[in-house]
């Protein structure tokens, strides 16, 4: 790849200023979103060791503030530095395994992602297809239940290519008759819609760090 030339450094520098006053913009991934000053003289700030002890004391906090959102009072949330997918990856892979049998809820465009990544480590999968636009079918999901046994059932709580809001407590209390742990993408879903992990019996919650 060609270095680029001082004529091309300096058009990049004026388009895209490094010093001087901030210029306001939109944060576009996704959003829009307006990037709050404080977050940005936030950000302007030293970075702190992430062994030491100031940035121990500043993730536990971040962990007991994320409780009340999730709905759950026990063991403190894991949090990934990945995207939505990376988080439904690691659901999938805990819940499932090599010819485990998994429910999949799919209704818009992530429940095949859910779908592909429980192929890639061999379970065996099912689905419960619902037209687009619309919540899970959870009578659907409790036929395919009482009809054979499955290790998990993974499902998008907030379709996100349509708007679909699934009703995650009646999920719930479905699966919760069955040996079935439950999954849930979340990623558009957590910290706009109601959460109550404990009550729900959700095993596993995926949110990528950054969302609006």
């Amino acid at each position: 790849m060609p270095r680029p030339t001082l004529r091309r450094l300096a058009s990049m520098n004026a388009r895209f200023p490094i010093s001087g006053d901030a210029v306001p913009y939109r944060l576009r991934l996704p959003g829009p979103t307006a990037v709050p000053e404080r977050v940005l003289r936030a950000l302007s700030r030293p970075v702190i060791a992430h062994r030491g002890p100031e940035f121990l004391a500043r993730f536990r906090d971040i962990q007991d503030r994320l409780k009340p959102i999730l709905g759950r009072a026990g063991a403190a949330p894991f949090l990934f530095a990945s995207t939505g997918i990376g988080t439904m990856e690691s659901a999938v892979v805990n819940v499932a395994g090599p010819g485990l049998r998994v429910l999949i809820a799919n209704n818009g465009q992530w429940g095949p992602v859910f779908k592909r990544l429980a192929l890639a480590i061999g379970a065996e999968v099912d689905e419960v297809v619902s037209p687009l636009g619309q919540p899970i079918d959870l009578e659907g999901i409790e036929r395919a239940l009482k009809a054979k046994e499955y290790a998990a059932v993974l499902a998008v709580h907030s379709e996100s290519s349509t708007g679909a809001l699934t009703d995650l407590k009646a999920l719930g209390a479905i699966v919760a008759q069955t040996p079935a742990l439950l999954a849930v993408d979340s990623v558009s879903g957590l910290g706009g819609a109601e959460m109550r992990q404990d009550e729900w019996g959700s095993t596993w919650w995926c949110r990528p760090r950054r969302r609006r």
